[in-house]
């Protein structure tokens, strides 16, 4: 068929517009092929990206359940924990408590709320779950702050002696021992502290109003 054309196309305006014809053609059909070799390999690259970045996806969302079951363990472990401390010390005479690593209450035995709270007006439910800032002073939380993070820090039990006021401006002063809580032995996940002697103490101020 295309050489009867090249034929009559050779007749009607000779042979050189009918070789100039069959260049075009051939001229069209390589262009043809290469743009279509270019798509080829262009698709090809973009197969291959897809595979990479499925298989990247993949990855990210394997270590991410990973990484989400370990911390289901580790939350579970935690509540254990809480619940074996709380059991273990709720009926111990003296105040015992237990802080998150941010400070945050835990909780706090019958002691701690008997003699600790119910002399300023709070409760247990004051406290739980929230930061020493809820119930004392600036200058009060801030050094329970400080020695919490001393603790965490050196990760290892330290006495401490800490002040607060009590009922009618009643300044106290305990001895305090807080140690770390860790998870699997390793990790600090929180704070425990145990006040084994409370005392009244009077600022100097109170001394020369009661000489005066």
């Amino acid at each position: 068929m295309q050489e009867d054309l090249l034929k009559m196309i050779g007749l009607v305006f000779g042979s050189g517009i009918a070789g100039a014809f069959l260049s075009f053609k051939l001229g069209n059909r390589k262009q043809d092929n290469s743009e279509f070799t270019s798509v080829v390999k262009e698709y090809k690259q973009l197969v291959d990206e897809y595979k990479k970045d499925v298989n990247l996806l993949r990855d990210e969302v394997r270590q991410l359940k990973i990484y989400n079951a370990n911390k289901r363990d580790e939350v579970t472990t935690l509540r254990n924990q809480l619940m074996i401390f709380e059991s273990s010390h709720s009926d111990i005479p003296i105040p015992v408590w237990l802080k998150d690593t941010r400070g945050r209450m835990l909780f706090l035995n019958k002691e701690y709320e008997n003699i600790i709270l119910n002399p300023i007006g709070k409760k247990a439910g004051d406290y739980i779950g929230q930061l020493d800032t809820a119930i004392w002073d600036k200058e009060t939380s801030m050094k329970f702050i400080e020695h919490d993070r001393e603790v965490m820090k050196k990760k290892r039990p330290i006495e401490f002696s800490e002040d607060w006021i009590g009922a009618n401006g009643v300044r106290f002063q305990g001895r305090v021992i807080k140690y770390p809580r860790f998870l699997n032995g390793k990790t600090v996940i929180g704070v425990g502290g145990i006040i084994i002697e409370i005392k009244t103490i009077l600022d100097y101020a109170d001394n020369e109003e009661l000489q005066s």
